[in-house]
């Protein structure tokens, strides 16, 4: 459990999405254009698109829980 709640914080230091944004994220969300990754999505509250370059970092992360289901 510590280890996934570092990981959660890693990741939205990385990516900037908050924790609200973050569950409803699913690995359809990323996108890969000419040979680099992004987070395309919505944010929850304001139905605002966001996208954000995928850090090396943050895909190792997205790679770790890719399998999961976060959200319950």
């Amino acid at each position: 459990v510590e280890e996934f709640a570092a990981d959660l914080f890693i990741f939205q230091c990385c990516t900037s999405v908050s924790y609200s944004d973050m569950t409803g994220l699913r690995y359809t969300d990323i996108v890969e254009v000419e040979e680099r990754f992004w987070i395309i999505g919505y944010r929850n509250k304001t139905k605002v698109r966001f996208v954000i370059p995928v850090l090396d970092i943050t895909m190792r992360l997205i790679d770790k829980y890719k399998t999961i289901d976060i959200v319950s």
